[in-house]
């Protein structure tokens, strides 16, 4: 799953999300600069918000192996 480019947190980033074989989410990421605001919110809209960044959910692809 591609993200692109995003805001996450106080970064600015081009972010991906893989599944390896056991299903675990890793999330790639390549910084390219610093955001202003959290998450490119106010703080006033996280707190009222009450969230913050997490993994996307991913599909679970079935595969073979051996």
């Amino acid at each position: 799953f591609d993200q692109g480019k995003t805001t996450c947190c106080y970064a600015e980033s081009d972010k991906a999300w893989v599944l390896d074989p056991d299903g675990v989410s890793w999330e790639t990421f390549l910084t390219v600069g610093e955001a202003t605001t959290y998450n490119g919110q106010s703080v006033e809209d996280v707190v009222e918000s009450n969230t913050a960044c997490c993994a996307p959910k991913l599909e679970t692809v079935a595969s073979g192996c051996c």
